[in-house]
């Protein structure tokens, strides 16, 4: 038999086990009782924080705390997992070491699809008592996945809005992305005050692929970009994540949204099979270009080969004297 025969054959079938991957993978997460019942997940382990009815007098907040950001696409897509390891509770640990190891105060996620990869990080963080939020699980069909996003922190998660975009494409349909906004409240010296932190975690529209050029899966991208910035609720926010735009992609974006600048370095590469940057930190401010955070130093995390992206870094810190207004108290799920 020619050798591009044989060529042929193996590819039929390394394509074909990745569509039984996500065939089987879909019926567990469609059986799993966890991935169909968000409420379920929140009562169980607690994570899930909310603004309560009760009111109290707005603070006034000082700042002298730095914090340390970490956002990562860990590509737990079901056809993805084989190239790293047959084992996904040894690629979870894996995964859980590097953030532990990162000394990250804030973690975003993006591409946690699975039900168990989920489980594995709450589980990991909420022993080490940080909070953890995740948006609903549900998802756009029967078949596909949700949002993928994860949010944690050391410090108290008040509450948190998912907003899921109206425009997906392509395989994106079969995926419930959104936005993650969290509202989050930094402890410093002073205990009567804190320090507000506002973070938009996101994954917007697939749109590395070979026909993005053909359907323009950029616009789309850049239309749920807009839509983050329009529905956001605070007058600023850091948003956070994999925005699938190469920086030559998003700089025309930034020049011309005035609500919208990059925080700190963002050029370094942060998908490596391609040589380019798509994952970011932007500042955005609705209502006025001042903000009560000021960027120390982003970096990416080149040794880590843990996904298809590299993880981003940025430390920063709070500047400002401003008023809270968040009127709401938080009251946490009960158990």
């Amino acid at each position: 038999m020619p050798i591009s025969t044989n060529y042929t054959l193996y590819e039929n079938c390394r394509i074909l086990y990745q569509y039984m991957i996500i065939y089987f993978s879909t019926v567990y997460d469609i059986l799993a009782r966890k991935a169909r019942d968000s409420y379920y997940l929140y009562k169980k382990t607690g994570i899930f924080y909310e603004p309560g009815e009760d009111t109290v007098a707005s603070p006034v907040f000082s700042y002298d705390t730095n914090v340390r950001l970490v956002s990562y696409n860990i590509d737990d897509l079901a056809c993805h997992r084989p190239r790293y390891t047959n084992d996904d509770a040894a690629r979870a640990t894996e995964i859980i070491s590097y953030l532990e190891s990162s000394n990250a105060d804030i973690i975003c996620l993006q591409e946690v699809w699975s039900e168990s990869m989920k489980q594995e990080i709450t589980d990991a963080f909420l022993a080490k008592n940080f909070h953890v939020a995740l948006p609903p699980w549900r998802k756009n069909y029967v078949v596909g996945e949700n949002s993928g996003l994860i949010t944690i922190s050391k410090y108290p998660i008040i509450s948190q809005t998912f907003i899921p975009f109206s425009n997906p494409r392509g395989v994106s349909r079969l995926l419930n992305k959104g936005v993650q906004y969290c509202h989050i409240r930094v402890p410093n010296s002073n205990p009567q005050r804190s320090n507000v932190l506002n973070i938009a975690n996101t994954h917007l529209q697939a749109s590395f692929t070979n026909y993005s050029s053909y359907l323009d899966f950029h616009a789309t991208s850049k239309e749920q970009l807009n839509t983050i910035i329009n529905e956001c609720p605070f007058e600023s926010c850091l948003i956070v994540g994999d925005l699938n735009l190469t920086r030559d992609q998003l700089e025309e974006f930034v020049k011309n949204e005035s609500k919208i600048e990059y925080f700190g370095e963002n050029k370094e590469v942060t998908f490596p099979d391609q040589s380019v940057r798509l994952d970011y930190f932007l500042l955005l401010t609705k209502l006025s270009q001042t903000s009560n955070i000021e960027n120390i130093q982003n970096k990416t995390d080149f040794d880590i080969e843990l996904s298809d992206h590299f993880p981003i870094i940025s430390d920063f810190k709070f500047q400002n004297m401003i008023e809270d207004t968040d009127n709401k108290s938080p009251i946490r799920a009960s158990p």
